[in-house]
C-alpha cells in the first residue's frame, strides 16, 4: 500500500476521532457550532495546519480505536474473531502478523488487496469507536446541560440513542464479518504463496 494511502486513511480516521469529541460538546451547547460555521474562513486559511494536526490525530486514534477492537474481542459475539487468529498459530506455527510479513515479502499484488481490506477495517474500527464514545458521552452531557442550562431530557435526545445503538450494532457486525474475511485472507494467500516453493506432496489445502 502506498504512504499516499497510508496518509489518507489516518486522515480519515482523525476526522472520525475529531468528530467523537466534538459532537458531544456540541450537543452540549449548540452555539459552538454556529460559532464555528460563521468563521469557517479562518479555517480554510489553516487547512495546512489543521491536515498535520488531524494526520498525528489520527495515528492515535486508530491506535486507541485498536484497543477497543481488542476489548471487542473478548466478548461472545466477536470471540469467533480471535479464535481465527489463534488458528495462525496452531496451524502454521506463526501469528497472524508473521504470516502478513511474509506474504508482504512475497507477493505485492496479495499485499495491496490485504491493504485495501486493512483499510476498510481501519476506518469501519474508528466509526465504531467514535460510536462508542458518543453513546457513553451523549447522556453525560444531556445531564450537564439539564443541569446548567435548564434542559430536559427530550424525545429527541431518546432518537438520538436509539439511533447510535443501531448504528453500533451495524459496525459491530459489519466489522465481525469484514475481520473474518480478512484473517480468511491472509490464511489462504499464506498457504496459496507457501505452496508455490513446496512439494506438491507438502501443500496444504486452503480454506474454502
Amino acid at each position: 500500500m502506498k504512504t499516499t494511502n497510508f496518509f489518507i486513511d489516518f486522515i480519515i480516521v482523525g476526522l472520525i476521532g475529531i468528530g467523537a469529541i466534538l459532537v458531544p460538546i456540541f450537543m452540549l451547547d449548540h452555539g459552538l457550532l454556529a460559532i464555528l460555521l460563521q468563521n469557517t474562513d479562518i479555517i480554510i486559511k489553516l487547512t495546512p495546519v489543521i491536515t498535520i494536526v488531524t494526520y498525528v490525530f489520527g495515528v492515535v486514534f486508530n491506535q486507541f480505536s485498536d484497543r477497543v477492537d481488542d476489548l471487542l474481542h473478548s466478548f461472545r459475539w466477536l470471540k469467533d474473531i480471535k479464535t481465527e487468529r489463534q488458528r495462525f498459530k496452531n496451524d502454521f506455527g506463526k501469528s497472524d502478523h508473521d504470516c502478513i510479513q511474509y506474504i508482504v515479502i512475497k507477493s505485492t499484488s496479495a499485499y495491496e488487496y490485504l491493504s485495501y481490506r486493512r483499510s476498510v477495517i481501519r476506518i469501519i474500527r474508528a466509526l465504531l469507536t467514535m460510536s462508542l464514545i458518543i453513546l457513553i458521552l451523549h447522556p453525560v452531557s444531556s445531564a450537564i446541560a439539564s443541569i446548567f442550562i435548564d434542559l430536559r431530557w427530550s424525545l429527541s435526545n431518546m432518537v438520538i440513542m436509539i439511533t447510535l445503538s443501531a448504528l453500533l450494532s451495524f459496525l459491530v457486525y459489519t466489522l465481525r464479518k469484514i475481520e473474518l474475511g480478512y484473517f480468511a485472507a491472509v490464511r489462504n494467500f499464506y498457504i496459496s504463496i507457501s505452496n508455490e516453493s513446496q512439494p506438491s506432496s507438502e501443500r496444504k489445502p486452503t480454506d474454502q
